[in-house]
């Protein structure tokens, strides 16, 4: 847990100015905003599907207990798959093998260096040979 902190730590030394973290943050609180609300919307989106399944079912003759066995062990299935995968993602994530922070985030100077040694090379060009020519 430490080792986290300390890398959100790092991240945040690493930015160029309060203002730009600051902006950083509150993007990443709309989009945990973002991703409650839609939770909430896809869990009410499948509750009525599965009304609508269980509508369907009792309309076309199934007794309305059969009908809400059935919606439930769909349910169930589809919750218990789920948590498999959820299960299998998190077990996967902790495979991953610890890296130290500054070999996973590359330092502000390098990054600078990159992008100033791509602008001196488009800016001193050489016209391609077999490049567009002017038409009299």
């Amino acid at each position: 847990m430490l080792e986290k902190l300390l890398g959100l730590a790092t991240i945040g030394s690493t930015f160029a100015s309060i203002s730009l973290l600051h902006r950083f943050l509150s993007r990443l609180a709309i989009l945990i905003a973002l991703i409650i609300v839609t939770s909430i919307m896809t869990g009410v989106l499948l509750a009525g599907i599965f009304y609508g399944i269980y509508e369907g079912l009792t309309y076309y003759g199934l007794t309305h207990d059969a009908a809400l066995l059935l919606v439930a062990a769909l349910v169930l299935i589809l919750t218990a798959s789920l948590f498999g995968l959820t299960l299998s993602r998190i077990r996967q994530l902790r495979e991953i093998a610890p890296s130290p922070v500054n070999q996973t985030f590359p330092s502000l100077g390098h990054i600078a260096a990159v992008a100033e040694a791509f602008v001196d090379g488009f800016l001193t060009r050489q016209p391609h040979p077999h490049g567009k020519k002017d038409k009299d």
